[in-house]
């Protein structure tokens, strides 16, 4: 057991499961549902009926240590399903420190309790609650509930699992180990650790590239229930700024990035789209002159709220010379994801695929887990990146693996989706889900290497992979090209050029003979230096 100062408490802590001695708070059983448009909603309901607790002042620093119970017997009336805590540095950086900036997110289980709540913690703090937010801050009648006069001291247990790894740790008090609450391992860093840069290779990156495998593995999501409720608030903030727009009785926003499409990690960008209500199938989508004048009137709205509150939504950039236009911005609430708010256009497909990439990633965890391990892969060894460029972009990997999968016939292609997806339902979790993965990476990389990229273009609509390429309209042929589904002249992968093209089979062709090897053992393996000196050496020699 290890003392902990406030300094290291947590860099990122999300509150996992409340504490056990809690028995008002009821768990969610995950959030695995049928189709996309039921988990989307699920999602928006539950950020209706929560509340965010934001710190003005030194005051929720005494009411962030608390135990669930206590908080929701004092602030809320016993009326609060879950609890939820986080905190930010004053840089804006998500690791803890004495002056660092707290928030509490609590969750009630329908919208009368929540509206029951806010007007209890209005009428006896004295305090207003605003697009479901309430600032924490002093005055003469908030007198909030205090703790004990004495310093709080704290301490940590880690949970250990069978394999060695750590699960989770366990915060809890000095005086009686009383149980404050469950934190992500993989989401904690000590003092020592956020002053440092962490070189590939280094014994805390093999130890985080050992705990990420070892939860997709399992046929986990990287991407935590807390950030993903965390995210769907963000939404739900962004539509209530907007109630004072001329649209916004007509659009909806539409949360549609990896990271509601089951292939998202702690650090995928929130992508948002605004959809028209009312529109149908068979109407015409809003076309891109229009989307700008959208956007446009959005963007100055959420330029006056800042400047008449808090800067709920800072670093506003308006990029409408896109091929997509597109707002982007960041949250006060999670300031370290990038937020790009487009509208659904006849150019703009997101949504659409991503409905289909969260049928791909509910179908089976062997799936889901092939790709989050790709992504990793892909991204420690610098073959794609956060930023745009000739390379591949995350994107852009999964829907090449997405044609694979295809190609195997583990997943339906999009035409036979559209016929079924609405008797799609969610499978459960089966064995040798490990085993499964790393016979379906092993494939992926035959098929990478196999495939004739330069004269053959891929079709997910109906599954082909031996299309001709010279058949494709296109003014330019690029190195790699995967028809758009939902817009047929477009090729999804036109951005990455031969060179990366080149690169990233040379990476796979490595990768798959160190499969091969008598003495490969783990998946970790791929992430070791045995593959870039490999390359490195082979890159000397040709020079």
């Amino acid at each position: 057991m290890m003392t902990m100062s406030s300094s290291m408490i947590v860099w990122w802590s999300l509150l996992r499961h409340g504490t056990r001695q809690s028995p008002w708070l009821k768990t969610n059983g995950g959030r695995k549902f049928g189709t996309f448009n039921e988990m989307i909603i699920e999602g928006k309901c539950r950020a209706r009926r929560s509340l965010v607790l934001e710190d003005g002042t030194t005051n929720l620093r005494q009411l962030w240590f608390k135990d669930d119970c206590t908080l929701n017997d004092e602030l809320f009336d016993s009326k609060a399903q879950s609890i939820l805590r986080w905190r930010l540095n004053s840089n804006g950086t998500i690791n803890g420190g004495s002056y660092s900036k707290r928030f509490l997110l609590i969750q009630f289980c329908d919208q009368q309790h929540y509206a029951d709540a806010c007007r209890y913690l209005q009428s006896r703090y004295d305090t207003t609650v605003r697009n479901n937010i309430c600032t924490v801050r002093n005055g003469r009648q908030q007198i909030w509930p205090k703790l004990s006069a004495g310093k709080l001291k704290l301490f940590i247990k880690p949970d250990i699992l069978s394999n060695g790894l750590i699960n989770h740790y366990r915060i809890m008090t000095a005086d009686s180990e009383h149980l404050i609450g469950y934190f992500d391992d993989y989401l904690i860093k000590s003092s020592a650790q956020k002053h440092q840069r962490h070189k590939p290779g280094s014994s805390f990156d093999s130890k985080r590239i050992e705990h990420l495998i070892s939860k997709i593995m399992q046929g986990q999501n990287l991407l935590s229930d807390d950030q993903y409720r965390i995210r769907f608030q963000i939404c739900h903030q962004l539509e209530q700024s907007w109630k004072s727009c001329k649209n916004d009785n007509q659009f909806e926003l539409i949360p549609f990035g990896s990271d509601v499409s089951g292939f998202g990690t702690d650090d995928s960008d929130l992508d948002l789209c605004l959809v028209n209500k009312m529109q149908t199938q068979s109407q015409q989508k809003v076309r891109t002159n229009r989307s700008i004048r959208i956007l446009r009137s959005i963007s100055s709205t959420m330029e006056m709220n800042n400047k008449k509150a808090n800067k709920d939504f800072p670093q506003i950039q308006r990029i409408f010379r896109a091929f997509v236009p597109i707002i982007k911005c960041r949250s006060r609430l999670m300031p370290s994801i990038n937020i790009d708010i487009s509208v659904d256009t006849e150019s703009n497909s997101g949504v659409q695929m991503a409905r289909y990439l969260y049928y791909c990633s509910q179908s089976c965890p062997s799936i889901r887990g092939l790709i989050l391990l790709l992504k990793s892969w892909a991204k420690h060894h610098g073959i794609v990146h956060s930023y745009p460029g000739d390379w591949f972009s995350s994107f852009q990997l999964t829907i090449l693996a997405i044609a694979f999968l295809q190609s195997e016939h583990l997943i339906m292609t999009i035409n036979e989706w559209q016929q079924k997806h609405d008797d799609i339902q969610a499978k459960q979790q089966h064995d040798n889900v490990d085993r499964q993965i790393r016979q379906l990476l092993q494939r992926f990389f035959q098929f990478v290497i196999d495939y004739d990229f330069w004269t053959r273009a891929i079709d997910l609509r109906t599954g082909q992979t031996d299309l001709a390429k010279s058949s494709m309209l296109s003014t330019k042929m690029s190195a790699c090209y995967i028809i758009n589904p939902f817009a047929n002249n477009l090729n999804i992968t036109k951005t990455v050029s031969d060179s990366e093209l080149e690169r990233f089979l040379c990476f796979c062709k490595q990768s798959l003979q160190l499969m091969q090897r008598n003495d490969f053992v783990e998946c970790s393996d791929l992430f070791t230096d045995r593959i870039d000196d490999r390359l490195h050496a082979l890159t000397t020699s040709r020079n």
